[in-house]
């Protein structure tokens, strides 16, 4: 599952992880045009099949669930307790590996950044992102207990821990003139991730439950094509191998992470040496 699948370093994982072999990929978003674009994008093998919709009783009406052959498009807020619903549960069930990718940024200083700017960086960067984990830490400890109850050999079979990675920035430690939402709450998802870690050890047999961060630098994203260029020229000298990276390069990060069954509580820099200067 991909929050944030729709573009960005969530499409670039989505396509790397296809590619890895994936049986399937959950795509979270708010936009269904949006998302049945990614689908096309990834080359789908029955986007040409009508699309089956999944609905609930439980579930909000602002939530709704398609089926594209292996993709499964999730159309909802993050950031909304709602959003998280019965049916979602369901398909986190699932869910081998979490990827949080979904965030938003507003350029401001904090003296002028408006109310509704705040309140949206908060709620999706990082509310969505604690209800994200939240419901894979519950699923996680549900198949625990599923697996120490069966005795019958039907216990659900997956060779390695589920996975949570999530996509901080390196604003996190770094800061930068105008985006103290932003830095405030990619900082937050930091912490999260450490204490998901932290909690999975609680566990006598271990845990069954890994999480790990990816902290980006300047990646050639439409979130960097939104600065201006003269801030792009500056930022890229500033970068000891003056490029910015790739969503592909973020990608590679992701799958180290989610693979190496030893990987975890891994905070992984991917800024072309810019933290170091």
């Amino acid at each position: 599952m991909i929050t944030g699948g729709s573009s960005g370093i969530g499409l670039g994982i989505a396509q790397r992880f296809l590619i890895e072999g994936a049986e399937r990929i959950i795509l979270v978003g708010r936009s269904r045009k949006r998302l049945e674009d990614a689908v096309n994008q990834l080359n789908a093998a029955d986007t040409a099949e009508q699309a089956s919709e999944t609905a609930s009783a439980a579930s909000p009406e602002d939530v709704k669930i398609v089926n594209y052959g292996r993709f499964s498009l999730v159309m909802g807020d993050v950031g909304d307790p709602s959003f998280w619903c019965e049916e979602v549960k369901r398909l986190m069930g699932q869910v081998d590996i979490l990827v949080n990718a979904a965030g938003v940024s507003y350029s401001s200083l904090l003296a002028t950044a408006k109310d509704e700017h705040v309140t949206q960086t908060l709620h999706t960067n990082l509310q969505g992102t604690i209800f994200a984990c939240r419901t894979m830490a519950r699923q996680a400890l549900r198949q625990r207990r599923s697996q120490r109850k069966a005795d019958d050999g039907l216990a659900i079979a997956y060779s390695g821990t589920k996975c949570i990675i999530n996509i901080s920035s390196l604003h996190a430690s770094r800061g930068g003139v105008g985006v103290a939402a932003y830095a405030s709450t990619k900082a937050g998802v930091i912490a999260l991730t450490r204490a998901i870690v932290a909690e999975s050890n609680l566990s006598t047999s271990g845990a069954n439950l890994r999480a790990n961060v990816i902290v980006p630098g300047y990646i050639e994203t439409k979130m960097l094509d939104e600065l201006g260029e003269q801030f792009r020229k500056d930022a890229r000298q500033a970068i000891p191998l003056r490029r910015f990276g790739w969503v592909e390069e973020v990608a590679d990060a992701a799958v180290f992470v989610a693979t190496n069954q030893y990987a975890n509580n891994c905070v992984l820099n991917l800024d072309g040496g810019l933290s170091a200067v």
